[in-house]
């Protein structure tokens, strides 16, 4: 699972934990679990904390398991990397278990090797057509000179503003930070001072509860 930000890592991991479960039911039972986060499919094995920590495992005479569970190609393998493992795995006599095949992948069987290289090169393409589109949406927003805040987008450099607006208020501003006054203290200056605010505005932000100022927009 790389891109966590944008999936639940709860969600993820259960429902390939329970296509795992269901692969292997009456037939075996899932011991152990190996769940990376925040690791791309295109990092080797070796390279990605859980996975490496199964590599380790396989060394041992007696890892404790027999076969391999995966939960989805794509989240485990890219490319050419199942061909790479295959050794190690004959080596160990450790299975691979696979939903695409529906259980046990034979590694002797060529139908079952094919399958395992068009999977390789369907969860690359699909990796490749992915990085493609975010790649052209971000600069297809430089190009439009779209910025929302936040983070900038790809293609915009942040460079000095110049002299602020209003030199009064900057001023203001500046001596309250220069004499140690906190968010909160230039908060109950705003108050005080009462210059305009959101909620003074006639049809704007109606669900403000109190027409003032809070700490949060003149933190800074």
């Amino acid at each position: 699972m790389s891109t966590s930000e944008y999936q639940d890592r709860r969600s993820s991991r259960l429902w390939q934990r329970e296509v795992c479960e269901r692969l292997v039911a009456g037939r075996g039972t899932v011991v152990a679990e190996f769940f990376d986060e925040c690791a791309s499919r295109r990092r080797r094995w070796s390279n990605r904390p859980e996975a490496a920590r199964l590599l380790e495992a396989l060394t041992d005479p007696d890892p404790g398991f027999d076969a391999i569970v995966v939960g989805e190609y794509e989240r485990a393998f890219c490319g050419r990397q199942f061909d790479e493992l295959v050794p190690l795995l004959r080596a160990a006599g450790v299975q691979v278990w696979l939903p695409e095949v529906g259980g046990r992948v034979d590694l002797e069987d060529d139908d079952h090797r094919r399958l395992m290289t068009f999977l390789g090169a369907q969860s690359e393409r699909e990796l490749i057509r992915a990085r493609n589109r975010a790649l052209a949406s971000m600069k297809a927003q430089a190009e439009l000179g779209r910025y929302l805040g936040g983070r900038p987008p790809y293609g915009y450099m942040l460079v000095d503003g110049g002299p602020h607006p209003k030199r009064a208020d900057a001023r203001w501003g500046a001596a309250g930070t220069e004499a140690g006054a906190g968010s909160s203290d230039r908060r109950a200056r705003a108050v005080d001072v009462r210059p305009p605010c959101g909620g003074d505005v006639a049809g704007r932000d109606r669900p403000r509860a109190q027409r003032a100022w809070c700490a949060v927009p003149v933190r800074g």
